[in-house]
């Protein structure tokens, strides 16, 4: 069975982390955007709270 992959902006918040752990106790692949990382997400995305969201949309289509 393939892989399922799922994109969370704002993993790492109050609800957003609650959002992640469901994600990943399903099987899914997590990749977390936000200012700060999640522990639980296979892959996290942080974004420098200094520039805006359109600025940074490279590093996130890269999951850098």
């Amino acid at each position: 069975m393939r892989s399922k992959y799922s994109l969370i902006v704002g993993g790492s918040g109050q609800l957003g982390k609650h959002v992640v752990d469901v994600f990943k106790n399903k099987g899914w692949k997590v990749l977390n955007v936000d200012f700060r990382e999640h522990s639980s997400a296979n892959a996290n995305v942080i974004l420098d709270p200094n520039l805006k969201t359109y600025q940074q949309l490279d590093k996130i289509y890269n999951g850098t």
